[in-house]
């Protein structure tokens, strides 16, 4: 697995200053992309037009919550503007941060209450993986891991159940995503990547 970042600043600028070690391990299996100028400071209007990039290239756009304003909600509508499909994860009516989800589903986003309906969508099949993926885990990832199924779940849950340091807890989730063990969700929320045929 590979993972691809989109910067909303120039390809030399590290945001936050706490993501050098992440930014390090993409560059060495993966790849930064930036359309704004080397120095290009990470100012909040750059972000819509970063996310435009983000659905450009993904197969489909995830997400999981999101109020009525939330920038999530760019992303989803550059996504149907490109052809991608949308999928939201339904939340409580009487939740803020689920009245974009809703909205999304009432406009017509496909309904995300199981990993399956992702490899639905995708044409993929479903294969769930065995135990014997934690054997070449450290015993941090098998603590993360044990932690995450199909249902997707928050990085802070993660964090209370795991009671891991926080950059450690990054790092970790990081190396699961790199191993494709997990995949991560808009909205920083975690969830199982099986292994598909």
């Amino acid at each position: 697995s590979y993972t691809c970042a989109v910067l909303g600043s120039g390809i030399d600028v590290i945001y936050p200053k706490e993501n050098k070690y992440l930014y390090s391990e993409i560059i060495k299996n993966g790849c930064v992309i930036s359309q704004f100028l080397p120095g290009t400071k990470p100012y909040s209007f750059n972000f819509p037009i970063r996310n435009r990039i983000i659905s450009g290239l993904s197969d489909l756009v995830i997400v999981v919550e999101a109020n009525k304003k939330s920038g999530t909600l760019i992303t989803a509508s550059a996504a149907l503007e490109q052809g991608k499909d949308v999928i939201a994860v339904p939340g409580n009516i009487f939740s803020k941060q689920s009245k974009g989800t809703n909205n999304l589903i009432k406009d017509g986003a496909y309904t995300f209450t199981d990993i399956q309906d992702i490899y639905d969508l995708l044409k993929l099949n479903y294969v769930e993986k065995t135990s014997d993926n934690i054997k070449n885990m450290s015993i941090k990832e098998t603590k993360v891991y044990k932690h995450i199924n199909s249902v997707p779940i928050h990085f802070d849950e993660v964090l209370r159940l795991t009671n891991i340091d926080i950059k450690q807890l990054y790092e970790v989730l990081f190396e699961l995503q790199l191993k494709d063990e997990i995949m991560c969700l808009s909205g920083n929320y975690y969830v199982r990547n099986n292994k598909t045929m």
